[in-house]
């Protein structure tokens, strides 16, 4: 998590990217996120603004894919 954490863009923390990067899929038309403060509501909502996913963001986040071939011992 701590190189996720260093290609975060500043003021975005790691469930801003979580939720971001679910949304930015296509086949994705609902996500249905844990909220139990009225602060994680603002926070989910600003995530759902309607803005792409930054392709440069993306891009940093392919480097850390998880290979579903690859056994983890």
């Amino acid at each position: 998590m701590d190189r996720v954490k260093a290609d975060l863009p500043p003021g975005m923390d790691l469930p801003a990217l979580a939720l971001r990067f679910t949304l930015h899929h296509p086949a994705v038309t609902t996500v249905i996120p844990g909220m139990r403060t009225p602060r994680h509501v603002e926070k989910n909502l600003a995530v759902a603004d309607g803005k792409p996913f930054p392709a440069s963001l993306l891009q940093a986040m392919r480097k850390h894919r998880w290979d579903r071939d690859t056994v983890i011992p």
